[in-house]
């Protein structure tokens, strides 16, 4: 069933921890929502130009990205780019 239909039928849950009642909850969203910095991947390959974002790739973050970008959760797309 996609996202969209289910998130119709049922309450929200929270893209960091699961909480239900919200697309991010407060304690969650506060970790998007970060001091850009540059952050490398380690190991970081041979010409990778600077990675910038404006969080930590963990914890409430990261699960939210993944959420958004290999589950389908399209209305994360709002909350992820603030």
């Amino acid at each position: 069933m996609p996202t969209a239909l289910l998130d119709l039928i049922l309450p929200p849950r929270c893209a960091g921890c699961g909480v239900p009642g919200a697309l991010v909850c407060p304690r969650c969203a506060a970790e998007l929502h970060g001091r850009p910095a540059c952050r490398m991947p380690v190991p970081t390959p041979p010409g990778l130009p600077e990675c910038w974002s404006a969080a930590d790739y963990t914890g409430a973050a990261r699960r939210a990205i993944i959420a958004y970008k290999e589950r389908g959760r399209t209305a994360l797309a709002h909350p992820l780019a603030g």
